[in-house]
């Protein structure tokens, strides 16, 4: 993880915070990268309410977004 991927995680650990969520940047990064292996189910932002029950679009969106980079790739 870089700096900046670093920094993004503890930013959206203090969203997610303020959106009814109490997770560590450490434990959203992990689980940042176990909902991006996970296959989709059907409700694929069903992830989100267990991290920031209470998000807004905004930080719905930065969620999102920080799972596809944390997405592995091609081996």
């Amino acid at each position: 993880m870089t700096v900046s991927e670093h920094a993004d995680t503890i930013g959206l650990a203090a969203a997610a915070s303020r959106a009814g969520g109490a997770v560590s940047p450490e434990a959203l990064g992990d689980f940042l990268r176990g909902a991006a292996a996970a296959p989709d189910g059907p409700d694929p932002d069903a992830w989100i309410d267990l991290v920031a029950p209470e998000a807004d679009a905004a930080l719905r969106a930065r969620l999102r977004r920080a799972r596809e980079a944390a997405r592995p790739g091609p081996a």
